[in-house]
């Protein structure tokens, strides 16, 4: 699974978006994409978006998680 620069921008390691990812709490599918909420390595919670459908997933977001993704 690639990750997109993009993914970066909010100061998310590689570690805590792959961990967000292995360790999910919801999913929520979009159209041609998912978001992931999950954890970091420390236990906080995060959100990864997953762009699906194509030849390989793209990572292209990850933030600490909003809170209409937590409701």
């Amino acid at each position: 699974m690639k990750i997109a620069p993009s993914a970066y921008r909010h100061g998310i390691t590689e570690v805590d978006i792959f961990h967000a990812l292995r360790n999910p709490f919801r999913v929520i599918p979009g159209d041609g994409w998912d978001m992931v909420i999950g954890t970091d390595s420390r236990g906080g919670m995060i959100e990864v978006g997953v762009r699906t459908g194509g030849d390989d997933d793209v990572i292209f977001h990850a933030m600490p998680a909003r809170s209409k993704f937590l409701r």
